[in-house]
């Protein structure tokens, strides 16, 4: 019993040190870390890119299943035709409802995951569309 118990102490002590040790030596820890994430990129390079690209996806999957999954339409075109289409949902396009759509992509620089987890907190904002339906919104409201 006694064992464990200087056993737990130890551990408590060890992460004190370690905490203090961590606060002072900020930049080696710092090094330190890029050089292991640099060598297990490298000996395995395709982790890290799929589990990223799984993420968007997820991502923008629960975005299109909360905007309904299926174009809006809101100029009656008949989709019954591709509808049907098994790729049918990778065609759908995200739109912002006020325009502006394009400035507020680009405040996120390229990270996807981050843009599609901001458009799911503020659904009210956004559409889906299909390329027909999108490309006649822009035309007929002027977008850039």
């Amino acid at each position: 019993m006694t064992n464990e118990i200087q056993k737990k102490e130890r551990r408590i002590q060890q992460k004190k040190h370690q905490k203090i040790y961590d606060s002072t030596h900020k930049e080696q820890k710092k090094e330190r870390m890029q050089k292991y994430n640099k060598k297990y990129r490298k000996t395995h390079p395709n982790y890290n890119k799929q589990n990223s690209s799984n993420y968007r996806r997820k991502c923008r999957i629960k975005v299109l299943i909360s905007l309904g999954n299926k174009c809006v339409n809101p100029y009656n075109i008949d989709h019954s035709a591709f509808e049907k289409e098994p790729d049918y949902i990778k065609c759908l396009q995200i739109d912002h409802i006020n325009g502006g759509g394009r400035k507020q992509k680009m405040a996120f620089k390229g990270n996807s995951a981050k843009y599609h987890n901001y458009i799911f907190n503020h659904l009210l904002d956004y559409q889906l569309l299909c390329p027909t339906c999108n490309w006649l919104k822009k035309i007929k409201n002027n977008e850039k």
